[in-house]
């Protein structure tokens, strides 16, 4: 687990992409977020959760993952963690545009059912692969 996890401000990115899902689904995903800050030796009460209801993954107009990104431009975002990289996008584009603007800001993000932690020597790899099947699956 990326060490900004402990010591960062934290953003938990959740949703999820059909009205026949459930809710709770967001509360699951964030609640198993903030198991592995909890786990990491972080405090899962000062992470930041940003949500998307409803929202497919396909596209870019989701007012969470705005929220959100605003705030990684804003310098106010250490690190993002979320369930898996189809939750930030099944756009394979859209992921690596997601992907370079973390880059930029300097903002690891951790997938946690993918294994990527984009501050690691192969992420780039990884998180394109995730993203390609995530696209695929759409």
């Amino acid at each position: 687990m990326h060490p900004k996890v402990v010591t960062g401000r934290v953003a938990i990115y959740a949703r999820y992409s059909s009205e026949l899902q459930s809710e709770a689904s967001i509360e699951d995903q964030a609640r198993r977020a903030r198991e592995a800050i909890k786990r990491a030796g972080g405090d899962p009460t000062r992470a930041t959760v940003f949500a998307d209801y409803a929202v497919s993954g396909a596209s870019m107009a989701r007012p969470g993952l705005e929220s959100m990104m605003q705030a990684v431009e804003a310098g106010s975002i250490d690190v993002i963690i979320t369930e898996d990289v189809s939750r930030l996008s099944r756009d394979m584009g859209d992921a690596a545009h997601i992907f370079k603007r973390l880059q930029f800001a300097g903002v690891p993000l951790v997938s946690l059912a993918d294994g990527i932690d984009t501050s690691a020597k192969h992420a780039k790899l990884n998180f394109a692969v995730k993203s390609m099947l995530a696209d695929m699956y759409l």
